[in-house]
């Protein structure tokens, strides 16, 4: 599997050549989402979307999907060295905004050693304009006071 150069331009037959010798076995087709988003009307963004709902790997296991694990490890190293973060950075690939908020406010939760029986003294300042997915984590971690 080894470090991928995403300096070059891929051919789709590259692509899929590198999907189909690593991905291996990726399990059962799960249909049901969290959300629903649209892909855009632009070729890549298509072929994009059929080769998630072909494949639909699951990555929370090594064991289970190796190959999907591995393409979600090195998709994270490289967006990590593409923003510039630290090589110690960790992350996840995630289906969504109100999964990726939820595990945002548990992770500074658990970042700052912050208590169950603290929440009500802590701040989360937020707009106007804050996406109601970020309400609706803030709601499910048990901050609800915290807005």
């Amino acid at each position: 599997w080894g470090k991928m150069d995403f300096s070059e331009q891929w051919h789709m037959d590259k692509a899929l050549e590198v999907i189909q010798e690593n991905i291996g076995y990726t399990g059962a087709k799960v249909g049901c989402r969290l959300g629903f988003i649209p892909s855009s009307g632009l070729v890549i963004s298509c072929l994009g979307e059929l080769l998630a709902r072909i494949i639909n790997p699951h990555t929370a296991l090594f064991y289970s999907n190796p190959g999907a694990v591995k393409l979600e490890e090195e998709m994270v190293r490289w967006l990590v060295e593409f923003v510039g973060m630290p090589t110690s950075s960790q992350g996840a690939l995630v289906s969504g905004a109100s999964i990726a908020s939820i595990m945002a406010v548990r992770t500074a939760v658990q970042a700052k050693h912050i208590k169950a029986r603290d929440y009500h003294r802590q701040v989360v300042y937020i707009t106007q304009h804050t996406h109601r997915c970020i309400i609706k984590a803030l709601k499910i971690c048990g901050m609800v006071e915290c807005e």
